[in-house]
């Protein structure tokens, strides 16, 4: 009896395997991959004859297959988006009831000056940003790793040509050995957004997402506007990773949720 397109889809075998990482936090990408018949008849069609299908059923099961590999449903966007929005409302509160006792900052608050982890001075918005994007990465890859395991990434950093809009992986221990060599202006222009949702392949990308904390709270979750002297200066961050990712991405924020 043929074989269906659907229960060949159901018979994917998703298997995942985390990389090594190197000291520190570095970007987490994960690997996943298929092991079924149509998967052996969609790479060598001779294999088609012994599972009844024809060369036209494998064409079209291989395209299905990759179509259905490359989207996410409307239930799986929803459930990412509220799972990306209860990172950032937890990692918002966790943060905040370290250090202000629970209560949220009001804008003064927001502008004073505060020790940041390394004993460095600098305003408050600046180190709880800093300290409320690690929470919410951490939450992340908890809930992630669970609900996508093998599709995504955290802080994954890219390299970008913005004329051939070409992209390409650059690891953590790659940029750290170009910093170490005096060879960091190599890494101008690179783009590391907080998640990547993916097929198992980091470059072929689904989904990307950054997480928001505007200080107050109150204020409209933007994109970051690069400054004078970078290599997108005056762009708009999200504009840029439409351009190099090729989907729309969205913010991630406590009180906004995903926009």
């Amino acid at each position: 009896m043929r074989l269906s397109i659907v229960g060949l889809l159901t018979g994917i075998v998703l298997s995942a395997c985390t990389t090594a990482t190197s000291a520190g936090r570095s970007p987490r990408t994960y690997a996943w991959s298929t092991d079924s018949p149509s998967n052996a008849c969609r790479v060598n069609p001779a294999n088609c004859a012994a599972m009844g299908m024809t060369r036209r059923d494998a064409a079209e099961t291989g395209l299905s297959i990759a179509a259905a590999l490359k989207t996410l449903n409307p239930e799986e966007t929803l459930e990412l988006h509220q799972l990306l929005h209860e990172c950032a409302k937890w990692a918002d509160d966790e943060v905040n009831q370290r250090r202000l006792a629970g209560q949220r900052p009001t804008h003064q608050q927001c502008q004073e000056l505060i020790q940041d982890a390394h004993g460095k001075q600098a305003a408050r918005a600046v180190v709880f940003g800093i300290e409320k994007h690690e929470a919410a990465l951490q939450c992340a890859q908890e809930k992630l790793g669970k609900f996508r395991p093998g599709g995504f990434s955290l802080q994954q950093r890219y390299g970008y040509d913005r004329e051939s809009k070409r992209i390409w992986l650059i690891s953590e221990a790659q940029a750290q050995k170009l910093i170490r060599q005096n060879q960091g202006k190599a890494l101008r222009g690179t783009l590391v957004p907080d998640v990547v949702i993916h097929t198992g392949n980091a470059l072929q990308i689904l989904a990307v997402y950054d997480f928001k904390f505007p200080c107050p709270g109150s204020n409209t979750a933007r994109w970051n506007v690069y400054p004078q002297g970078h290599a997108y200066e005056y762009s708009d961050q999200g504009n840029i990773y439409r351009h190099a990712f090729g989907v729309t991405p969205l913010r991630a924020s406590p009180v906004w949720g995903i926009q």
